[in-house]
This record gives structure tokens, C-alpha cells and sequence, in this order.
């Protein structure tokens, strides 16, 4: 992990990047945008106008990491509890991410179960475009 830190996080401050998608571990953890080890910004707790509760980024400053590694293979048990201050939500359920980038402003994500086909996760990332 150190080594990915090193070499890839840099890249990824220098271009603006606002969402991380990881696999291997098998979990799902959405964690806050980090940067150099430390929260940038944590992920405000709103609902929408279905009363749905989403967490919601607004120009995170930095990469808001999201680990999918729920596809079927035994999972990683591997939580701290309590788990770092970055970590935002992490469960083991198979199941799959919906990602869709609503605009050039939004991108938006949903985590389903894959046996109920119940949203367990929504988290929004908005950001004002480039003039």
C-alpha cells in the first residue's frame, strides 16, 4: 500500500482526480477524500427528494477512494474496528456499484445488493465544471 501511495497518489492530486475505484480487497469501503494520509473532506450526510439518504462530496480537493470487491469470492474480513478516521463505511455483501456520471458537475454512485437488489449505498460527488 506505501508504495501506491507513493507512486500513484501524487498523479492522482496533479490531475484533479475526485474518485478512486479499488478491487482485491474483498469488501466494499468508501472511504473520505484523503490526501497525504489525512481527510480533506469527509462526506456530508443529506437526503434527497425521495428521502433517500445520500453522502455527498462537493469538491472533495482530493480523491474520495471506493474499494468493489464483491463479486462472488470469500470476503476479506479485515476491518479495524475502530476503523481509521478516513473510513467512512465499510460491510461485506456480494453485490455490485452503479456509477454514472450524471454531468460534467456530478458523478454518482450506488452499491447493490447483489441477492435483494437493495441500494445499501449512495454517495454523490459534485464539482463545478472548468471555465
Amino acid at each position: 500500500m506505501a508504495m501506491l501511495i507513493h507512486n500513484v497518489e501524487p498523479l492522482l492530486l496533479k490531475y484533479g482526480v475526485d474518485v478512486a475505484f479499488w478491487g482485491h480487497n474483498h469488501a466494499v469501503q468508501r472511504q473520505a477524500a484523503v490526501a497525504r494520509g489525512e481527510v480533506v473532506q469527509h462526506a456530508e450526510e443529506r437526503v434527497n427528494d425521495r428521502g433517500e439518504t445520500v453522502w455527498w462530496h462537493e469538491s472533495p480537493g482530493a480523491p474520495v477512494h471506493m474499494v468493489v470487491g464483491t463479486a462472488g469470492a470469500g470476503f476479506t474480513v479485515n476491518a479495524n474496528v475502530p476503523g481509521p478516521d478516513w473510513n467512512e463505511l465499510t460491510f461485506y455483501e456480494w453485490g455490485y456499484a452503479r456509477v454514472v456520471a450524471e454531468s460534467a458537475e456530478m458523478l454518482t454512485w450506488e452499491w447493490v445488493n447483489a441477492k435483494e437488489g437493495e441500494v445499501r449505498d449512495k454517495m454523490a460527488i459534485s464539482k463545478k465544471a472548468a471555465a
